[in-house]
């Protein structure tokens, strides 16, 4: 799966074979990394993601904060998945962590699509 961080699609069912799409995209992450939410990182080191409707798939990325800094070679480091959420290790704190999650089954009136979050790892103090 293409991570794009800033790109929101739903589609969703209106009824006698009608759809109804909608897409929208936000700035990329790496322009105003500080003005995303900031979670501790756990003393297991595991981020549990709590989903109503867990996505068909999903993966993890994130920049270490010396990429956001510096900025010349902003590559992503994929993430660990480990049951309903991703390992993160302690090493690579504070990070800017990208979510990309994709339900592909029309359940619940028949909706479906893509979503991807965005929020910043650091250090439990």
């Amino acid at each position: 799966m293409e991570v794009n961080p800033g790109l929101r699609s739903w589609n969703v069912k209106q009824g006698l074979g009608k759809w109804m799409s909608q897409e929208a995209s936000t700035v990329f992450p790496l322009d105003y990394p500080d003005d995303y939410p900031a979670f501790t990182l756990p003393e297991d080191g595991i981020i549990t993601l709590d989903w109503d409707i867990a996505p068909d798939s999903y993966s993890i990325s994130y920049w270490t904060e010396d990429v956001w800094l510096d900025g010349t070679d902003a590559v992503m480091t994929d993430g660990q998945i480990y049951d309903q959420g991703f390992l993160m290790p302690e090493e690579d704190i504070p990070a800017l962590v990208t979510v990309q999650a994709q339900w592909d089954q029309r359940i619940f009136r028949g909706w479906y699509g893509s979503v991807g979050y965005v929020f910043r790892v650091i250090p439990n103090t």
